[in-house]
């Protein structure tokens, strides 16, 4: 993510009132902090896949950018989260409810609010933890956190060289798009070969990535570890067998083409006889007559 500049956000004063032309004079230096991890929580319809902490130059606050990503497979409306800063020693510096991104159209797979800066006046904080307390789609429908939950890091996806020498064989058995790691169930959630995070449906049994449209039953079913040594051995005897077949069909060849040869070799002989033969006799008959012409 880039430094962000003043213009290029929307920066969004709470509960400090001496902040309110935020929006054409923040001046933040070079971020802080990063977060390189997806954090999300079981059950929660939206993550935070990046955000970052930004200290005003006069150090009489900090900048906070979040973007967030739609898990869910309706558009949302609007969202209502909470921030919990501490410093670095993890003394609470600042809890602030009630922050809320409006008027929204964010369809599933799609990210939202980085175009937002959050400014807190309190120069301390270092640290921040992230609440999605209330989410409403655009169907009027909606989705509170009741127990409160903040989002946490998510483990890195699993990559497919951790399956050994049974990668091959994985990649054999699924689609190209969904080999970018192993698909994962977090009990509400579960992410995608494809990469993508997804929230789990009640309404329907299968379960259908939001991003590439694959089945989480398929794709646990192909990296079972049984099912892909059983998958490797008939690869390797249906391949013994291949190579046994193609050896065959070459030696086959290669007899054919030696009788080829061979015909031609008898062809170019018994032409090369006939025309010896025929220039005997053209020889014996002109002999012949020139001595009867005496």
């Amino acid at each position: 993510m880039t430094n962000p500049e003043a213009g290029d956000l929307l920066a969004v004063s709470y509960r400090v009132p001496n902040f309110d032309t935020l929006s054409s004079s923040v001046q933040l230096r070079w971020v802080v902090s990063m977060a390189t991890h997806i954090y999300a929580q079981d059950g929660v319809p939206v993550a935070l896949v990046a955000s970052s902490l930004s200290i005003f130059r006069d150090n009489t606050g900090v900048g906070i950018r979040m973007v967030f990503q739609n898990l869910g497979t309706k558009h949302i409306q609007a969202v209502y989260f909470s921030l919990i800063c501490t410093s670095l020693d993890g003394r609470t510096v600042q809890h602030v409810d009630n922050l809320e991104l409006l008027d929204l159209d964010v369809r599933p797979t799609a990210t939202f609010g980085n175009h937002v800066l959050v400014c807190l006046q309190e120069s301390d904080i270092r640290e921040y933890t992230v609440i999605m307390d209330k989410v409403i789609y655009k169907d009027d429908s909606t989705w509170e956190n009741t127990g409160k939950k903040a989002f946490a890091p998510l483990e890195a996806p699993q990559p497919l060289a951790s399956l050994d020498e049974l990668e091959e064989q994985y990649r054999r058995s699924v689609p190209k798009p969904v080999q970018k790691c192993l698909a994962k169930d977090y009990g509400n959630l579960w992410r995608c070969g494809c990469g993508q995070l997804n929230l789990k449906t009640t309404q329907e049994a299968e379960q259908i990535c939001i991003a590439c449209g694959s089945s989480l039953t398929a794709l646990l079913g192909a990296a079972d570890l049984d099912t892909l040594r059983k998958g490797k051995r008939a690869n390797k005897v249906k391949y013994a067998a291949q190579e046994a077949a193609t050896k065959k069909k070459d030696a086959l060849k290669l007899k054919l083409g030696y009788v080829f040869v061979a015909l031609i070799v008898i062809v170019v002989v018994t032409l090369s006889f006939i025309a010896n033969s025929g220039s005997g006799r053209y020889r014996d008959e002109s002999s012949g007559m020139h001595h009867s012409s005496y």
